[in-house]
């Protein structure tokens, strides 16, 4: 009758460690993404926030650099990576919204911001649809 618990938790240990060392596709799928945290832009009673003209203005701009890449037939990656970054950082200091909306707006920037980022580092416009479809929601977070 001893002989059965110790067979028990010799089994039980050994799938401890088994489970213990191996790595699960959603901690590694976890830890590296751990920097890419979207925090998502929120409403409201669905009703989007007002944004200050400079804005939705530079909203516009980034929009308009992400479709003359897609355009051309071979675009310089990092040039419009800089592009848009540059706008980006024009877009926060002509910002003369505050409050919800501005937390807002900045967790909007900030996804677009990471966006930016891979499309600096890209080989391909194929990135740049990814951005777009991302910038063209802007319209129901910000009028």
């Amino acid at each position: 009758m001893k002989v059965f618990p110790i067979y028990f938790y010799v089994v039980l240990f050994s799938i401890s460690l088994i489970a213990c060392n191996s790595k699960s596709p959603d901690k590694v799928k976890v830890t590296s993404t751990i920097n890419a945290i979207h925090v998502p832009v929120t409403l409201i009673d669905n009703e989007p926030y007002i944004a200050n003209k400079e804005t939705n203005e530079g909203v516009q701009k980034l929009m308009e650099i992400v479709e003359e890449g897609l355009e051309s037939e071979s675009p310089d990656m990092p040039q419009i990576g800089a592009d848009l970054e540059n706008t980006i950082k024009h877009i926060y200091a002509s910002c003369t919204m505050s409050g919800r909306a501005y937390e807002q707006l900045d967790n909007y920037l900030k996804e677009v911001n990471h966006k930016v980022q891979d499309v600096k580092q890209a080989s391909n416009k194929i990135i740049l649809i990814g951005l777009q479809s991302y910038l063209s929601e802007y319209s129901k977070y910000f009028k």
